[in-house]
């Protein structure tokens, strides 16, 4: 996997491979690192893991010796099966694997917008999954879009949650919090303009937001332009996010395009309600007003309302908590990905 910035798919897999169910499994994870990998960050992700982190040098652009390294890297480590997370890793992997001939699963976390440089990506790894044993998809939306690839499997992100809530209800939220890459994915410009608008009816509404990113700089001249550089917190990557989550009183994820985020049930995992655009899967999440609200993503408007409408609701945090505990649990993902670990293995041979 790549992992120049850190984002979901680094915490999926570190929060599943502490799992019992993973424990008899020699799990060994190669960073395709062209230069940008923040070490420090990803090693402090999986400081509890038994998971092993293995650099894999590759270029930034076309690495066309990537996959001949990794089929030595295979036969070096005796894998049994490949599993890759995002569009480099899966090309790499197909040209490896008709070296190999070991099962190969991928798993797809998101689409790109045709609009983006990334479009041809987009285009490119659905023809190459099409070789892979089984295409593992975060969300429904996301099986649909990638179903001409064959044998496509739905399997929901998962977060650890706690054992109890001590997050009751939630009365009118003015404390904002938003976690994620600073990226044009996120619609961090949008949130800004919106709360803009929104602090004329509520002018005690704050947000934080917690992660960084290319867009940071500009996200502060867009606060401070609209004169909101005091309600708009910038605190950059933190390892200690469950602090900012559990001083929070409500979570906003105003994304263009998603998955199944792993932000928003990693807040909704301790008991927090939301405000999210209606995206991916995110309506699963947020199926009842006493959990949030959703809204058409990009709509500046429409999330205006809802924040001000939010600021005057109650929530009721134990029905996010249990929502996460009961749907979304790591063990569950984990015995997934055994059963199909099998399944590929006893189709190979």
């Amino acid at each position: 996997m790549g992992s120049a910035s850190l984002g979901g798919p680094d915490r999926l897999i570190a929060n599943v491979s502490r799992c019992a169910a993973l424990q008899d499994t020699d799990i060994r994870v190669l960073i395709a690192d062209d230069g940008r990998t923040r070490w420090e960050q990803l090693e402090a992700l999986f400081r509890d893991s038994p998971t092993t982190l293995i650099p894999f040098r590759m270029r930034r652009r076309i690495d066309l010796s990537a996959s001949e390294r990794l089929c030595r890297e295979i036969a070096r480590l005796g894998v049994d099966v490949l599993h890759t997370h995002d569009y480099k890793s899966d090309v790499v992997a197909l040209g490896a694997r008709r070296r190999c001939r070991i099962p190969w699963v991928a798993t797809v976390h998101g689409i790109y917008p045709v609009s983006t440089a990334l479009s041809a990506y987009r285009v490119l790894d659905r023809l190459v999954l099409r070789r892979a044993d089984r295409v593992i998809a975060v969300s429904a939306e996301l099986a649909r879009y990638y179903r001409r690839c064959g044998n496509v499997t739905v399997v929901s992100n998962a977060v650890p949650s706690p054992e109890t809530t001590s997050r009751g209800l939630v009365r009118c939220p003015r404390k904002l919090v938003f976690v994620g890459r600073l990226t044009p994915q996120k619609g961090l410009d949008v949130l800004i303009k919106a709360l803009a608008r929104a602090r004329r009816e509520v002018p005690d509404l704050r947000v934080v937001m917690v992660g960084d990113g290319p867009e940071m700089e500009s996200l502060r001249r867009l606060a401070w332009r609209l004169g909101q550089a005091e309600a708009v917190s910038f605190v950059g990557w933190r390892d200690d996010v469950e602090a900012f989550l559990s001083r929070a009183e409500l979570f906003v994820l105003p994304s263009r395009w998603e998955g199944h985020p792993l932000a928003l049930m990693e807040a909704m995992a301790v008991g927090l309600p939301a405000v999210a655009s209606d995206v991916g899967d995110i309506a699963h999440c947020i199926d009842r007003p006493e959990v949030g609200r959703l809204v058409p993503a990009g709509d500046v408007g429409a999330l205006t309302q809802a924040l001000v409408e939010a600021s005057t609701a109650t929530f009721d945090g134990e029905k996010s908590w249990r929502h996460v505990r009961s749907s979304h649990a790591p063990e569950t993902l984990a015995g997934a990905l055994v059963q199909i670990y099998r399944t590929v293995l006893a189709e190979r041979r």
